[in-house]
């Protein structure tokens, strides 16, 4: 999505990996910071200022104060309690919370692994190195690039919950204004039909992402599950299987008041 605001260009940005971070400037917020980056991803740019207004003062945003803010924003925000190999890709990108009350961007799986940094304790008498599944990260502290971090540094700092955030569905102006029906509430009515529709969607997304993951010992895993936003509910049924050591697929269905949501995805590891 083509917008200005800084960072929201992925394919400008170079990607970097852990060993080159360095803070390019002094970040107080990384979670606010990421809010931001996430409006400007989504083509509705916020300042800074308009995000923490109304909002109780503090030194570091709260994961609830994210939440509501990015709902005055004018998109839909949900947490969900999620490992990050089992973040589903249909929903990136997504803001993982972090233990030092800050926040950072998932942009997905990196296409090559990382060596696995070792301290010289752990790394005493072995010849080999080992090499684990990377992701690709916003660190607003570091700046706009692309971070590549491996998964058992991504461990060290995340909390295991993350936040979706969607814009919300509008009215297109090339619609025209419906006539008015004598009340004056037409145009509310469609207004909330089409926020009903969305909270519909995002529960039904939402109960997607908490299909369980199929264990590692394991070749199959059906699952059912149940979500709900804003007072709407929706059910979702899906399974995950291990087609060989290296390949794994998941699919599944999200049925709520706003219709059905499908999804598939594959994963091959090596």
């Amino acid at each position: 999505m083509k917008n200005d605001a800084p960072g929201a260009d992925l394919s400008a940005q170079p990607a970097l990996n852990e060993q080159a971070l360095t803070p390019a400037r002094k970040v107080d917020d990384t979670l606010l910071k990421s809010l931001i980056w996430m409006a400007a991803h989504h083509g509705k740019p916020v300042s800074e200022a308009a995000l923490i207004a109304g909002l109780p003062a503090g030194r570091f945003m709260l994961p609830k104060q994210a939440q509501i803010a990015m709902e005055q924003a004018g998109f839909a925000a949900g947490v969900v309690e999620r490992l990050v190999h089992e973040v589903s890709p249909m929903l990136l990108p997504v803001i993982l919370f972090r233990k030092d009350h800050g926040g950072c961007i998932l942009l997905g799986t990196a296409p090559d692994k990382v060596k696995v940094q070792k301290s010289q304790a752990d790394a005493k008498g072995r010849t080999e190195d080992e090499y684990e599944t990377a992701y690709r990260l916003i660190l607003p502290e570091v700046g706009p690039q692309v971070v590549t971090m491996g998964a058992s540094k991504v461990k060290e700092f995340y909390t295991g919950f993350a936040m979706l955030v969607k814009p919300l569905a509008k009215v297109d102006a090339r619609a025209g204004v419906p006539s008015d029906d004598g009340n004056g509430h037409q145009l509310q009515s469609g207004l909330g039909d089409v926020a009903r529709k969305s909270y519909g969607g995002i529960a039904a997304a939402t109960a997607l992402t908490m299909i369980p993951d199929v264990d590692a010992n394991k070749t199959l895993s059906v699952g059912i599950v149940g979500g709900t936003y804003r007072g709407y509910a929706a059910t979702a049924i899906g399974g995950t299987a291990r087609i060989t050591q290296n390949l794994k697929v998941r699919v599944g269905a999200g049925r709520s008041s706003s219709g059905t949501t499908v999804g598939a995805g594959a994963a091959y590891r090596w």
